[in-house]
């Protein structure tokens, strides 16, 4: 089994994303972002449990975690569980945490419970 965390050419077409997000537009406006970027197989999840079922599921290359402290969805938490659970594939997706109030105290605790990396809002397509 290839680790998801070792770099290999990226071949947008073949990657498939999962868009974690509570906010209906903030999914909608990540996944334009990606299909401009060519990436055309994006799953998109609104709660953690539909979250959790896409993983078991489908063939996830990459979690993109959209996470304010107000939503409703628990990013961290959300991350915590993940890198916990059995199955080595879904433990060691890498994880893109994106978020408008990015602040060091937030790297800090994204980084304790396993997020890999971390995009401040507004988002672009030069920054993904």
């Amino acid at each position: 089994m290839q680790d998801p965390r070792k770099p290999r050419p990226l071949k947008p077409p073949a990657l498939s994303v999962l868009v974690a997000d509570a906010n209906n537009f903030s999914r909608t406006l990540i996944g334009e972002i990606l299909r401009s970027l060519d990436v055309s197989n994006i799953s998109s999840a609104r709660t953690e449990d539909v979250a959790r079922t896409f993983l078991v599921d489908r063939p996830i290359d990459v979690i993109l975690l959209s996470w304010e402290e107000s939503d409703t969805f628990d990013g961290l938490n959300f991350v915590r569980e993940l890198r916990k659970v059995d199955d080595e594939r879904i433990r060691r997706l890498p994880v893109v945490l994106i978020t408008a109030g990015l602040t060091r105290q937030m790297v800090i605790n994204g980084r304790d419970v396993g997020v890999d990396e971390f995009l401040a809002k507004p988002i672009s397509p030069l920054a993904m």
